[in-house]
């Protein structure tokens, strides 16, 4: 039977020491630093830093590249970032954009509001709250909160995680005590036209679990709740409710031969 998932790890055993920082740095239109480092940094424009930022607070409205690492206490991003090296945000972590980055995003907490590409772990220690596009190979969070897409071929992990898909997506698997999935379920016109959003999840562990409108391969969980158009293959558990429509077992793709129906 599910156990609960275990608690996310904390930023602060590895979070890097804290440098020595500079006075303040104002930037407006297009600025280039070789590295920088500021208790205080507010731009706006164009920005590239060729190595790494070490800040307090960072406030940056346009596009801004890092090349190396990226360190704050918090940091605040209006329009578009690309990070070469690790971004580490010790409190609050807040994007309106798109946000793309080539190495690990940790924060203490982060509301990313845009597309945001990670091609490693994000890892945040209490809320993070998500309305757009995600994809990440693995997501670690407190409180996990996610209104859009995801792509995430590994684990989606926390101690509540809360997804409203909006369009197509993936997840290797979720693990959580308190799981909620819920996908778009398509009206009479757009079941007829065909139009559906498809949301596939290899495997879900919690306590209990509500799903709608997605398709699970395997459910482990001490309550189940299966909503309008739910899908799952293989259940482990209690299923406590039951929506008519739901489906639980295999599920052929193949089309039925004329006039039999499954």
């Amino acid at each position: 039977m599910a156990s609960a998932a275990p608690a996310p790890v904390s930023l602060s055993p590895s979070t890097p020491a804290r440098p020595p920082r500079g006075p303040t740095v104002r930037d407006e239109g297009a600025s280039r630093h070789d590295s920088l480092s500021a208790e205080r940094w507010t731009a706006r424009g164009i920005v590239k830093v060729v190595g790494e930022a070490a800040i307090g607070q960072g406030t940056v409205d346009g596009q801004l590249s890092v090349g190396g690492a990226l360190t704050a206490e918090t940091f605040s991003l209006r329009g578009s970032g690309l990070f070469g090296g690790p971004v580490t945000v010790r409190a609050g972590l807040t994007l309106r954009g798109e946000m793309r980055a080539g190495s690990t995003v940790r924060a203490g907490e982060a509301r990313l509001d845009g597309q945001v590409h990670v091609t490693a772990p994000v890892e945040v220690d209490r809320i993070l709250d998500v309305t757009g596009a995600l994809r990440a190979p693995s997501v670690t969070a407190g409180d996990l909160r996610l209104d859009g897409s995801v792509e995430v071929p590994g684990e989606l992990r926390a101690l509540r995680i809360d997804v409203r898909f909006r369009a197509t997506s993936q997840v290797g698997s979720v693990s959580a005590p308190a799981v909620r999935l819920a996908g778009h379920v398509p009206n009479l016109i757009e079941k007829v036209l065909g139009r559906r959003v498809h949301v596939s999840v290899g495997s879900v562990t919690a306590e209990r679990v509500e799903i709608v409108g997605v398709e699970v391969g395997f459910v482990e969980a001490k309550e189940i709740v299966l909503g309008r158009d739910a899908s799952v293959t293989q259940v482990e558990g209690t299923i406590v409710r039951r929506h008519p429509s739901a489906r639980v077992g295999p599920r052929s793709e193949s089309r039925p031969p004329h006039g039999l129906r499954r």
